[in-house]
């Protein structure tokens, strides 16, 4: 151990209290340590959870482990909740999440033998050699779909609540995701139907909030895979799914860019960015410089003539390449620390999700083709346009949740 980690090992001793478990918590801890981000502010957040999670792992009795848990792995455990956030104050959930990465979330739901559950590690877990990953959440989260589809809540066999999303992409209903062990269903859902396609939702339409359903821990279980079996639709007709392809699909590989990022609310997305649609993008990027001035978009002239020079450019590569760098990489502000410069609402934010996709041979080989899966969980700084969402009638589907 070295000196800056002395105060973690007292940390880890207040929990532990018995000094045979000393080292192999240590020892737990030191592997640990070896995932920690370079910035420093999240690297000592990550340091002080990875110490009590290393504590919780190897105390003597698993009902001692279970108890340190729930001391250590409460909303502290991810940072401390963000109650104001440039001049508007949040509470409660939305206070949490901007405590957490401000375009790609929440981060791994810790597990109480200290291991961040991702998809390697529910393979390990799990009997029928299924993946997924585990989003650390408290209570009360609303979610959405990743993407287009239709939504199917029911409870497991154990007490999980679970809404299943079903995918239709140009290949047909391609993909399920499951959000597992949330709280509640949203009342807009129609609820006990063997009808698996009978609630159309968009990804502006919460379909249940997170919980602890089946689990002992709040968290959210996203699970994602190709459907087989048979699907019913709203007029009763069958149609067949390819088999799951275990382990299935890693979420943490199916976002615009790899992870996947929080929505907007309102931008229009593509699978894939090619040919006829890269033209039709810098067209309607082109118009929005012309019609809006730099004040009216957020920009400065720097970041606008980076824009048109790409446009001219007329390859979408050096514009992905660009907004990859602008918008979804942190730089150090005026104080030196590490904060993005665009967030979501933002116009810059928009044109990043819209162009930036990932290389189509590196998704073919992370098994999502085409299909672009999105954050399941809102981002407090476009609640609003979620609050105002409506179906196709019109009607406000968010009404009770936000």
């Amino acid at each position: 151990m070295m000196k800056d980690d002395e105060h973690l090992v007292g940390l880890m001793e207040d929990f532990v209290r018995n000094p045979a478990n000393m080292d192999g918590a240590i020892a737990h801890f030191l592997r640990l340590k070896a995932n920690a981000p370079t910035f420093a502010p999240e690297r000592r957040r990550f340091l002080r959870v990875a110490a009590l999670a290393a504590a919780a792992a190897w105390l003597a009795r698993a009902d001692e482990a279970g108890a340190v848990a729930s001391r250590a792995f409460g909303w502290s455990q991810y940072g401390k909740p963000v109650e104001e956030f440039r001049g508007k104050r949040y509470s409660g959930w939305q206070a949490y999440l901007l405590g957490q990465d401000l375009i790609y979330g929440p981060p791994l739901h810790i597990r109480q033998d200290g291991v961040a559950n991702g998809f390697k590690e529910h393979i390990q877990v799990s009997s029928d050699g299924k993946g997924a990953i585990d989003l650390a959440l408290p209570n009360g989260v609303p979610l959405v779909p990743p993407r287009y589809g239709y939504s199917h809540p029911y409870t497991s066999g154990i007490g999980a609540k679970i809404v299943n999303v079903f995918h239709q992409t140009r290949e047909g209903f391609s993909y399920v995701s499951m959000l597992g062990h949330v709280k509640g269903f949203s009342k807009n859902l129609i609820q006990g139907s063997d009808d698996a396609l009978v609630n159309e939702t968009d990804m502006t339409f919460a379909v249940a909030i997170s919980g602890e359903t089946g689990t002992p821990t709040p968290h959210l279980h996203w699970q994602m895979s190709e459907r087989h079996g048979l699907v019913h639709n709203s007029r009763g007709e069958a149609m067949k799914w390819s088999n799951w392809g275990l382990p299935g699909v890693n979420p943490h590989k199916a976002g615009i860019d790899g992870l996947p990022v929080y929505y907007d609310g309102e931008t229009p997305l593509r699978d894939a960015i090619t040919g006829f649609g890269i033209r039709v993008l810098m067209r309607k990027l082109a118009a929005a410089l012309d019609e809006k001035s730099g004040d009216e978009l957020a920009l400065d002239k720097a970041t606008i003539q980076a824009l048109r020079a790409r446009i001219d450019e007329r390859d979408v590569a050096p514009m992905q390449d660009y907004l990859r760098h602008e918008v979804f990489t942190r730089h150090a502000d005026g104080s030196g620390k590490p904060n993005y410069r665009h967030l979501p609402g933002s116009f810059m934010y928009s044109v990043g999700i819209q162009f930036v996709r990932q290389d189509p041979k590196v998704r073919e080989k992370n098994g999502v083709s085409e299909a672009v899966f999105m954050l399941p969980v809102i981002s407090p700084l476009v609640v609003d346009v979620y609050a105002g969402a409506t179906d196709r009638k019109g009607n406000r589907v968010n009404e009770g949740i936000l």
